[in-house]
């Protein structure tokens, strides 16, 4: 894996280990960087911008950055304008961010270290240890899901690692708790993380619908 990446930073989007996400990129620095990666090693860093919990992430062009990123590969890239292209990634491996780099190109730069996830290269490393059927109730209630359905049955189709990492991807959570997702040391701390924060949603979601009926 590659020292340096250049990174890509966008609130609430997540990218972990062997899943696939489409990237929207619509800004010229971005496409700058995608189109010098695909010249490369097809490889880019994705994280979160930080911002304090509750509040919305900083706006200027280069804001603080959280530690922790993802590491994509390219795999799929359309082009539908010149400033707008469709870029499909798939995760590779976290990495923790040493320090920026300066360099004459008009994307963020970093030197990075793969130290301490080399987990992230073992597919399904830590499965046995997710509560999968608590996951799957909850995954249930919180999608408002069909359980005699054809989407249930997709769902229920997933390894177990797939599943709490897609779900930690999908679910709307704030960044501190997306980072919290992303940085968690193993696969069933992850899904206890995860089981956490949809308890609360669906909680707060109750809560909600008490006080509209009163």
């Amino acid at each position: 894996m590659p020292a340096t990446l250049p990174v890509f930073s966008q609130p609430g989007l997540l990218l972990l280990p062997r899943i696939h996400i489409p990237l929207q990129i619509q800004d010229h620095d971005k496409i700058a960087l995608v189109e010098d990666a695909i010249g490369r090693k097809s490889l880019i860093g994705l994280t979160q911008p930080c911002a304090p919990y509750g509040e919305k992430p900083p706006t200027t062009a280069d804001p603080d950055l959280c530690a922790v990123g993802c590491a994509g590969l390219i795999t799929d890239y359309t082009r539908i304008a010149n400033n707008h292209m469709i870029v499909r990634l798939l995760g590779i491996c976290r990495f923790e961010i040493h320090r920026e780099m300066d360099g004459a190109v008009p994307y963020r730069l970093f030197r990075v270290n793969y130290a301490g996830f080399a987990d992230d290269f073992t597919p399904g490393h830590g499965e046995s240890r997710v509560d999968r059927s608590k996951l799957l109730d909850l995954c249930a209630s919180y999608l408002d899901l069909d359980k005699t359905g054809k989407d249930w049955n997709e769902v229920q189709k997933l390894d177990s690692e797939s599943l709490v990492n897609i779900l930690a991807m999908l679910f709307p959570h704030e960044i501190r708790d997306k980072q919290a997702l992303l940085e968690a040391a193993n696969l069933a701390l992850r899904s206890e993380i995860l089981i956490s924060l949809t308890e609360k949603a669906l909680l707060r979601e109750q809560m909600g619908d008490q006080i509209v009926k009163q």
